[in-house]
């Protein structure tokens, strides 16, 4: 699942967080990383905050649960 211009990171990745399943982002070169484990550290060391957002972000969501929670999060970005 894509998304695209994320002007929030602080609250995409708390809505990252409260996903129970994986999730990952999956990098140009095809190489998957942590995205939850990611996020924790970004919002744990208070540089979400600091971050102005990013155009584009491909992931790779294990539980279809999850995948409700970051659509309800796009939709709400479209808002």
């Amino acid at each position: 699942m894509k998304f695209f211009g994320v002007s929030n990171p602080n609250e995409f990745f708390r809505r990252v967080l409260r996903c129970d399943g994986g999730i990952h982002v999956i990098e140009a070169d095809g190489t998957e990383r942590d995205l939850k484990s990611m996020a924790e550290y970004v919002i744990n060391n208070g540089l979400a905050p600091q971050m102005k957002g990013f155009p584009e972000i491909n992931l790779r969501i294990e539980r279809p649960a999850d995948m409700d929670i970051l659509f309800s999060y796009a939709m709400e970005m479209s808002a």
